[in-house]
């Protein structure tokens, strides 16, 4: 994978640290805070008065802890940095193609909203075993999808050259025709050969593009169906017997589909070097006598 493995503690993480800087940045923390440093200030050096500045310091300092301790339970705050963090974790900005795009972004809507069903959840004191463990998988499955999509786009590249040199050897070939002469059988022999060879690395390549773009969509169906299972949590009773075995089984399907994206990315690979190289390779050699 790219990327390191996105757990749901270091969301948790991000959300106390952004929340905190929110106090003061957005929230009443940041007037308080400055009250706090000009008339501790004051108090110390014009007013020589350190035990006031003292006791100042610690008014405004009690003041500020309702301050923080609100803003990092607000709802609307805790929304507002999960769903920031985690757009920032799964970027789509390095997506060419708008329908790579979309798919990516609605599956970081899907993260994000598995992200509050487990936090508001918990929250509420109703925690089930595996849930954490549904949003690593997930955040998993957005980082498989991306790079799914990115390598879609970088055999869509190479296709898109080898397309607009094969209109360019075209137009060539045409001009040429009139005054060339005849060829022979091992020329064209050879020729065919090459002809048939880069064909079929076409054919490779734009198979393991159109894999890609169908693993995007197996990848979006597999989200939805984590986002179903965790919307357990917030009943009542609950299977916990299902629930882990719905656990296991997106583990499963996660390793399963890294393995798929891993073999396809080493295909690619291989493909996208041969058939960049092969027509310098596959030349026939005309310097005979």
């Amino acid at each position: 994978m790219p990327n390191e493995p996105f757990r749901y503690p270091d969301l948790m993480g991000r959300l106390r640290s952004e929340g905190l800087v929110r106090v003061f940045t957005h929230g009443r923390g940041g007037p308080l805070a400055f009250l706090l440093v000009l008339g501790t200030g004051v108090l110390a050096l014009p007013l020589s008065a350190p035990l006031l500045a003292v006791a100042y310091a610690a008014a405004c300092a009690l003041l500020l802890v309702p301050i923080i301790r609100g803003a990092l339970t607000d709802p609307t705050t805790q929304r507002e940095v999960l769903t920031g963090e985690i757009a920032t974790r799964f970027p789509t900005a390095d997506l060419e193609a708008p329908v790579h795009r979309a798919a990516v972004e609605r599956s970081v809507v899907i993260l994000t909203e598995i992200a509050f069903r487990i936090h508001d959840a918990e929250r509420g004191g109703r925690t089930a075993p595996g849930a954490r463990a549904a949003f690593a998988d997930a955040a998993g499955l957005v980082d498989l999808q991306r790079e799914s999509a990115l390598q879609a786009e970088s055999l869509d590249r190479v296709l898109a050259l080898v397309e607009r040199n094969d209109e360019h050897d075209g137009a060539s070939h045409r001009r040429r025709s009139g005054s060339e002469g005849g060829r022979t059988n091992a020329e064209s022999s050879a020729t065919a050969t090459t002809t048939e060879l880069r064909q079929r690395n076409i054919d490779a390549v734009r198979s393991e593009a159109r894999a890609a773009d169908e693993l995007i969509v197996t990848i979006g169906h597999r989200l939805e169906t984590i986002l179903l299972q965790t919307s357990q949590i917030d009943r009542e009773t609950i299977d916990m017997v299902r629930a882990d075995e719905a656990v296991r089984g997106s583990e499963e399907a996660v390793e399963r589909l890294q393995d798929v994206v891993e073999s396809r990315r080493r295909a690619a690979d291989r493909l996208i070097s041969v058939l960049s190289t092969e027509g310098e390779a596959g030349t026939p050699d005309r310097s005979g006598p």
